[in-house]
């Protein structure tokens, strides 16, 4: 029996579609564990950066700004985190949104408004600490500069 291009189309098409809706999604775990720990991040506020220290167990989370004087409460609530997708109980755009972890200690989340924050794990949900990323030690004020070699 010959079959029209046409009818050859249709016939694929029709056995794509219907392989697909008996195909079963794969779905990411729930990732919530994955978590717990302590997580540091770097946000522009204001035009100023901010350090925000995120400390995630089986209880939600509790957000610190760090200051030189201290870390400062700045929020704490419920957290939840599978397929790809986190639910907290923060006020809009940051109840919620998209993520994806780097690796283990390195999660990339976007909020509903499309902000983008890298958290960095610097300590595990037992307390140990992870290592960081060095920081540039901050100049000295009390050690003059090299003198210039210019001559004017």
């Amino acid at each position: 029996m010959t079959h029209t291009r046409r009818a050859n189309l249709w016939i694929c098409m029709t056995l794509v579609t219907g392989l697909i809706g008996l195909a079963t999604p794969v779905h990411a775990a729930d990732d919530t564990t994955r978590f717990y720990g302590t997580w540091e991040a770097h946000v522009l506020v204001n035009g100023q950066v901010i350090d925000v220290i995120s400390l995630h167990d089986a209880n939600g989370y509790k957000n610190y700004v760090r200051t030189p004087t201290g870390d400062t409460p700045s929020g704490e609530g419920t957290f939840s985190a599978a397929n790809g997708r986190f639910k907290t109980s923060a006020e809009s755009p940051n109840n919620g949104g998209v993520y994806y972890f780097l690796n283990k200690d390195t999660a990339v989340c976007t909020n509903l408004a499309g902000q983008i924050v890298t958290w960095r794990r610097i300590k595990t949900a037992a307390g140990a600490a992870v290592a960081a990323a060095p920081k540039p030690a901050p100049a000295d004020p009390t050690v003059a500069p090299p003198p210039s070699s210019g001559k004017r």
